[in-house]
């Protein structure tokens, strides 16, 4: 249907005392009320016969209810009443579609065009019917009219990069779909569009222009870059000094590569801004990028014992040198080491901590101590080396902005979340136990949040749960709580998107919510509160929210379903929870992983972890455990950790969610898809489902694809959601 179909509709020709009637009618309609819509719009008529919108409105509701051949009616007489109206055209155009009268829908399409060349709408429908019936060059030309009509709606620029495709003209289908993934970069089906297109169409080498939008989208404010990763590799992996440098960082001796970064052979690449961006602005989940980027940083550091100014590629690529070490800090220093690689570090770190002690208060640092800062940032937080006073002067404020990112991240930052631990309260209203000097670092580390719309949680279970029954208060102001929240980027971006409503983040690890504290503030984020506590303490909270959403937290239980009746208790009748659950069948991998881990003994903690890691990087192709690369979660600590060394797991299979969810007293409403290609699996094996909800029918789907709930996001695990019976 139209998008102008529920529009007042009253132009200067139509305008009338009917004007409070209609609008009554449409609230009807937009309800989802169809018959006291049809009722409205027919008492419209009988005061005034002529009113061509009451005309179409009852042609859309019959429509709705299944009856096309009285829509088809309706919509005539619409039409007869005025013939220049193209949304009339566009709805009749829909409704032949559905009957599948391809040919009658296409001359639709056509004549609202010839009213109104640029209805967007009527633009990419004959687009999309024109080419299923085979109008290559008509579909072809209206998806592109279309695209340049709505440069920024992702789905009309695939739809043209679909097209393009199928003409054979991969070049700018490439565009095309990269303008869709960098508009809306979350959108898995967009990236994966770019990246089966990239490796499956006739390039050489990647268009130049292809690297610009991506290094643009990079100094983008407003996107989540940390999901333009994959896409941004795909085209890195393409290029051959990349392919070159992971060849000679696969040496264990680095002689090879060594020589090169002397000889300047791949200084193009230490200055790439698109490499910088990524190391930057995002976590890179890659494991070559890693191999590479661990070999660099050793052999950087074998330049920089003891600290000196003379160090060649901080000379050279300082830039690059800072941004290795944000990249190593968003992860937690979890790359490997080999023992020499160890002890140099320790050396390193050591005479720079130091040359800053022996450093006046008032004396500016000299090169040599930022040179060794530099490398030092690289295996070890800045913070932990040095007093902040020291390096939050003004002297620093004038460096270079790569330098002032450096110690904003590994100085400034820390410190203000250290000065919070002091206000950081448990559930209860008690000062919170500030961590020890051991403490794991606040993870995951994040640094931009994708632009929100102001949404209501009813517009959102409309777009991801089609046909779910949304509850009254779904839309308007709610309640939400967020358990397990980690560092806060959840519960701040539903704050983003509702911003009327009041958001708590609760999290068992003090320094998370000291973090997400930090960003919520420095966002300016009013409706999010964040407190220490875990589901013990939320089993006597009282107070009650219309949304919970529990991203692992009950899977990392030792007794899920406890844990998941406590959450359920802390609804509202008929509030909603999204739950993350574990999948037994889309975690072999992690059982395989952590097989070969016990298999050596390795312990759960930093060289333990570390040596896991390299275990699972160095086992052969195939084997079952190196799944875990996938996994986003395998790059940083403490999602490595979760990963690979958590020790009270309850995993779920299909069968085992609906009695699960039955005795928690939850009602399944669908499951969260990133993935499109999920609901084509589903589709492809039940091609007359009515809906998305029926748990025995995605059974049958996970047998068939039993990596169907693994993306690198979401590794291994079903994203739900219900709500309390």
């Amino acid at each position: 249907m139209s998008d102008q179909q529920f529009s007042d509709g009253n132009d200067a020709e139509q305008a009338s005392g009917s004007d409070t009637a209609m609008q009554a009618a449409l609230d009807h309609h937009r309800g989802g009320d169809l018959v006291g819509a049809k009722t409205a719009y027919e008492a419209i008529l009988e005061a005034e016969p002529d009113n061509a919108q009451a005309w179409q409105m009852l042609g859309l509701v019959a429509h709705q209810a299944g009856d096309a051949e009285t829509a088809l009616e309706k919509l005539a007489h619409a039409i007869s009443l005025r013939p220049d109206n193209a949304d009339i055209h566009v709805n009749i155009a829909e409704v032949l579609r559905g009957q599948g009268n391809a040919e009658e829908a296409v001359g639709a399409y056509r004549r609202a065009i010839a009213i109104d060349p640029n209805h967007q709408e009527a633009l990419t429908n004959l687009g999309l019917l024109a080419l299923e019936n085979q109008y290559i060059g008509e579909g072809v030309e209206a998806l592109r009219r279309s695209a340049i009509l709505q440069p920024d709606n992702p789905a009309v620029q695939t739809n043209l990069g679909l097209a393009l495709r199928e003409v054979g003209d991969f070049e700018n289908c490439l565009f095309a779909f990269a303008r869709a993934l960098i508009i809306a970069p979350e959108q898995i089906a967009f990236r994966q569009h770019f990246i089966d297109t990239l490796d499956g169409g006739p390039f050489i080498k990647v268009p130049d222009g292809i690297r610009r939008l991506l290094e643009d989208a990079y100094l983008t404010e407003g996107l989540h870059h940390q999901s333009l990763v994959p896409a941004c590799m795909a085209v890195l992996k393409r290029e051959e000094i990349f392919q070159g440098l992971l060849s000679l960082a696969q040496d264990e001796e680095l002689g090879g590569l060594s020589a090169a970064m002397e000889g300047g052979q791949f200084d193009v690449f230490f200055t790439d801004f698109l490499v910088r961006g990524l190391m930057t602005r995002s976590l890179v989940c890659d494991a070559e990028f890693e191999t590479v980027m661990n070999a660099v940083r050793r052999l950087i550091l074998q330049e920089g014992v003891p600290p000196q100014s003379s160090v060649p590629m901080v000379q050279r690529h300082p830039q690059f040198v800072t941004a290795l070490g944000m990249q190593a800090f968003s992860g937690g220093y979890t790359w490997s080491m080999t023992s020499d690689e160890g002890a140099l570090s320790g050396i390193l770190v050591r005479d720079t901590m130091k040359q800053l002690a022996d450093l006046d208060a008032d004396a500016n640092i000299d090169a040599a101590v930022w040179s060794g800062l530099m490398v030092a940032s690289c295996y070890r937080p800045i913070h932990t080396m040095v007093a902040p006073e020291k390096l939050l002067s003004g002297d620093v404020a004038g460096m270079p902005s790569f330098i002032v990112n450096l110690i904003r991240q590994q100085v400034a930052e820390p410190a203000l979340e250290s000065e919070m631990l002091t206000s950081v309260e448990t559930l209860a209203g008690e000062a919170a136990t500030a961590p020890g000097p051991d403490a794991e670092m606040p993870a995951p580390a994040w640094n931009t949040l994708a632009a929100r719309q102001e949404m209501t949680l009813g517009d959102i279970m409309r777009s991801q749960i089609p046909g779910a029954d949304v509850p009254r208060f779904a839309e308007g102001p709610i309640n939400a709580l967020v358990v397990g929240c980690r560092t806060g980027e959840a519960v701040i971006d539903l704050a983003l998107q509702h911003p009327q409503s009041r958001i708590m983040g609760i999290d068992e690890d003090t320094a998370n919510i000291a973090y997400a504290w930090r960003q919520a503030m420095q966002r300016g984020i009013a409706n999010s509160r964040f407190v220490v506590g875990g589901v013990d303490a939320l089993a006597s909270h009282e107070q009650k929210y219309h949304l919970i959403g529990a991203p692992e937290v009950i899977s990392q239980s030792a007794n899920a379903l406890a844990t998941m009746q406590t959450l359920a208790n802390l609804l509202e009748p008929g509030g909603i929870i999204k739950i993350g659950l574990y999948s037994e069948p889309g975690r072999v991998a992690v059982a395989a992983a952590r097989e070969a881990i016990a298999a050596e003994g390795l312990k759960d903690d930093t060289e333990g972890l570390r040596a896991a890691r390299s275990l699972i990087r160095g086992l052969e192709d195939g084997h079952a455990a190196k799944g875990v690369l996938a996994a986003n979660w395998f790059y940083t600590r403490q999602g490595c950790r979760d990963l690979l060394f958590a020790q009270e797991l309850s995993q779920f299979t299909v069968p085992a969610l609906a009695a699960t969810l039955a005795q928690a007293g939850l009602t399944f409403l669908g499951f969260q898809i990133s993935d499109p290609a999920l609901v084509g699996h589903y589709l492809e094996l039940f091609p007359e489902a009515q809906n998305l909800s029926d748990l025995d029918k995605w059974q049958k789907v996970e047998a068939e694809y039993p990596d169907a709930f693994s993306t690198p996001e979401s590794y291994g695990t079903y994203r739900l959601w219900c709500q309390k019976k």
